[in-house]
């Protein structure tokens, strides 16, 4: 079933010094800071969380903290933009992570990822997350095309992209090698002409 959200508010333009920040009906998508390490740490080092992904689970602050310092960078160069996902417009507590692992807006593409805690899981949240940085990436950056490779077993990611509008493009058998293992990959991407308007 699509969840139909609403457009993402953008409540700061983008500059070099304010981040943007993207509402949606239930969420609060913001800048992430040093603020959110514990949560961070309790996201990234979660077994579930974690399964599908290429990444080893964190294993102290230390790491957390680089996380944040790159991301900063990042955001800064233009190369990635990263969002603390926020539920309810009354906390500040992080409980997911949604943006562009990759950015090039001269090229007019993005990657996108996202991660979410188990206990949030099948609410429709990161529905509404994601979409509100498709739209932003559409809408704001002038994006051309936004893709995004999951692993073949991961059921829930690839239902997650269809339901947002992404189309499987490319399997790759045994793609890639993480966590001592060959994994078959799915890339799936949304362009910007299926947007009604554009």
């Amino acid at each position: 079933m699509f969840i139909q959200t609403a457009s993402p508010t953008l409540i700061h333009p983008p500059s070099n010094t304010q981040y943007p920040v993207l509402r949606t009906p239930n969420l609060d998508l913001r800048q992430i800071t040093t603020a959110d390490r514990a949560d961070l740490y309790e996201l990234f080092s979660h077994p579930d969380v974690m399964r599908f992904s290429p990444l080893e689970p964190v294993s102290g602050f230390n790491e957390v903290d680089t996380m944040i310092h790159d991301w900063r960078d990042q955001f800064q160069q233009g190369t990635a933009m990263q969002w603390a996902v926020t539920v309810n417009h009354s906390s500040e507590r992080l409980i997911g992570l949604c943006g562009f692992s990759e950015l090039d807006c001269e090229g007019r593409v993005g990657r996108v990822h996202y991660y979410l805690h188990p206990m949030y899981w099948r609410h429709g949240l990161m529905t509404q997350a994601l979409a509100a940085v498709v739209r932003y990436g559409f809408g704001t950056l002038n994006l051309n095309r936004i893709d995004c490779w999951i692993s073949l077993e991961n059921f829930a990611a690839s239902g997650l992209l269809e339901v947002v509008g992404f189309k499987s493009e490319q399997i790759v058998r045994q793609g890639c090698h993480w966590k001592g293992g060959d994994h078959d990959m799915e890339l799936y991407a949304r362009l910007r002409r299926s947007i009604p308007g554009h």
